[in-house]
């Protein structure tokens, strides 16, 4: 795959890097993503505003890092941008080939749809291996996600559970085809669902890839299903940022289909800007009810952290009167139906995907979110609703919760 700092035509490559000329620095670079489903996970529309560096970009201060470039590939079932600043091209090129390569490599592992990734695999084995006592051997960084995964639903009460897969693809099945799922469906898999069925051996307690892993993974029912969707992405974004810093380049945001993991802020700019939608229309593909009119938007400026937003705006049915969302609840097999999109920043991007469906699952201002929240003290929740948008007391505690916590990151960074 060629990669060079030229606009590239073709869409065939899918990659496309683009340094900005210098008047282009004058003006807001604004781009909205659309984020598509991967799996199960967050669907939500976030607007990203890169805000270029003040004074001029060319000075000494700013040389290291003066160029803005811009990267773009189709992953996981989605967009998968590149945001980087860097001293010149080669360096900007090369660290972002070898982000696409990390996401490519691990979506070989933890991709739910692809029937040659190290899950798929795993699924197959305990499949056709009726003995519950049977355990499988996985990889290094498997057993990691795996390990946070059980790790997070212990904090979570349940309302995150990577062993939801036999619900969510029940799920999945009726929303395509704009129908409820039979509740026998639901009974029928009920008893395969449950983080306490499974166990996972010799866990590594740091990621270190390169060594060979003793890990092992036990399924203590038949026909279990794993399904990351609510996890993986974040991770894969957290890893791409993290071949950046590996380059020297730790100006840098990776948006993963709207799963966003951000690094150091832009040349001169205390933060990345985030507007992050406190009031929307339905975004269905084909609603003829569909609002036209830009969703109310709150700005928060956003440094080495991770934000994510779960919602149905794309993924739901309406049935009974109610809209059924994409989103489960592990604990019941039920999908969440208040409506709400949920987002939420965290201290990296696995944590900020992982909560935004769990406090979709537990909903606004119950004991369950509260309780969850009091366990992730940086991570900052806004709940939105689909009729009134966000309260107003809710998205100022937001904005001044992230501004709290990126006044905790620059006194860290003090020596």
């Amino acid at each position: 795959m060629n990669v060079d700092a030229k606009p590239t035509r073709t869409v065939k490559r899918f990659l496309h890097c683009r340094k900005l000329p210098l008047f282009s620095r004058l003006l807001p670079a604004f781009f909205a993503l659309l984020i598509v489903a991967f799996g199960s996970g967050p669907i939500a529309l976030v607007a990203i505003a890169v805000e270029p560096p003040n004074g001029n970009p060319d000075n000494e201060e700013n040389k290291e890092a003066s160029q803005r470039f811009q990267y773009s590939q189709p992953h996981l079932g989605t967009t998968i941008n590149f945001t980087v600043y860097a001293p010149e091209a080669g360096t900007a090129n090369q660290a972002a080939r070898s982000a696409f390569d990390e996401v490519r490599r691990l979506d070989r592992i933890f991709s739910t749809y692809r029937s040659d990734s190290e899950l798929a695999k795993l699924h197959q084995s305990h499949w056709s291996n009726g003995d519950v006592a049977a355990s499988y051997p996985v990889s290094r960084e498997f057993a990691f996600v795996l390990g946070k995964s059980l790790e997070f639903s212990r904090n979570t009460g349940g309302t995150f559970d990577a062993t939801v897969g036999p619900y969510s693809r029940i799920w999945k099945r009726a929303i395509r085809h704009d129908t409820l799922p039979e509740k026998t469906a639901l009974q029928k898999v009920a008893g395969q669902v449950g983080f306490p069925l499974i166990e996972l051996i010799s866990q590594p307690k740091e990621l270190e890839v390169d060594k060979q892993s003793a890990s092992r993974v036990r399924f203590l029912r038949p026909n279990m299903r794993l399904d990351f969707s609510a996890i993986a992405k974040g991770y894969i974004a957290d890893k791409a940022l993290t071949v950046f810093r590996d380059h020297g380049l730790s100006q840098a945001l990776v948006d993963a289909g709207g799963d966003l993991a951000v690094g150091n802020p832009p040349p001169k700019q205390p933060g990345w800007s985030v507007s992050v939608k406190t009031g929307r229309g339905d975004q269905k593909s084909g609603d003829s009810k569909a609002k036209e009119k830009s969703p109310a938007t709150v700005t928060i400026f956003v440094r080495n952290c991770g934000i994510a937003t779960s919602g149905d705006a794309f993924q739901r049915i309406q049935a009974s009167g109610q809209r059924h969302s994409h989103i489960i609840d592990p604990r019941t097999g039920d999908s969440v139906t208040h409506g709400m999109s949920v987002t939420v920043m965290a201290a990296d991007a696995m944590t900020a995907d992982v909560l935004a469906s769990a406090l979709s699952v537990a909903g606004n201002g119950s004991d369950a979110s509260q309780q969850i929240l009091a366990k992730y003290p940086n991570s900052r929740g806004l709940f939105v609703s689909p009729e009134s948008g966000g309260h107003g007391s809710e998205v100022e505690a937001f904005r001044e919760g992230v501004s709290r916590y990126n006044r905790q990151i620059a006194d860290s960074l003090r020596p």
